[in-house]
């Protein structure tokens, strides 16, 4: 078992552990994609930084009991369980599209939805927006507001708006999201070549 097995597998405890993981999952900063022991010194300067130093010391003695424990296969919470830190990951990953609306005017289109027409859900991209990737929010599609600046695309169509946006002065889409977002649109595109 892993530290971030072991720390999902607490999640769901009404415990002072299971109270450790629900802070873990909700961290959106949480270096889960680094090595155990940067996770390890990110634990212990989190709970050093909120006076739990003690708590530290006893989750990892526990998570040393239990270090070579085997994950059941079935333990879809454990194994499987996005954290906030990997949201953005599970869902580049796990997020299916097949068409875009777009909002805004030609040349200035300032959000995006990527919808998912079988799960009648969309992850919402804003072109200009400060939230990072972690932050990005997955809507039913039948919450979307439509007005006169919103247009159904294919995902080929929303891709060729896109590279039509004028970026002008000061304004300029936020980064690393905006590539991102092309990166995972081009990803679903029916006609690549």
């Amino acid at each position: 078992m892993t530290l971030l097995e072991f720390i999902k597998s607490h999640a769901l405890e009404d415990s002072s552990f299971g109270d450790l993981a629900d802070d873990v999952m909700g961290d959106k900063n949480f270096p889960y994609d680094q090595g155990e022991e940067r996770i390890a010194s990110y634990l212990e300067f989190m709970l050093h930084r909120h006076g739990n130093v003690g708590m530290f010391e006893e989750f990892m003695e526990a998570y040393q009991s239990h270090k070579d424990v085997e994950v059941e296969f079935n333990d879809l919470d454990t194994k499987y369980a996005p954290m906030r830190a990997e949201r953005w990951e599970f869902l580049k990953a796990n997020f299916s599209c097949d068409k875009v609306i777009s909002v805004g005017e030609p040349g200035d289109i300032y959000r995006i939805y990527a919808i998912d027409s079988a799960g009648k859900e969309a992850i919402k991209f804003d072109v200009y927006g400060k939230r990072t990737l972690t932050e990005l929010s997955v809507v039913e599609i039948e919450n979307i507001v439509r007005g006169n600046l919103t247009r159904e695309l294919s995902v080929a169509e929303a891709l060729a708006a896109l590279a039509e946006n004028k970026f002008e002065g000061t304004r300029s889409p936020t980064q690393p999201n905006y590539s991102e977002m092309i990166d995972y649109l081009t990803s679903h595109r029916k006609d690549k070549n």
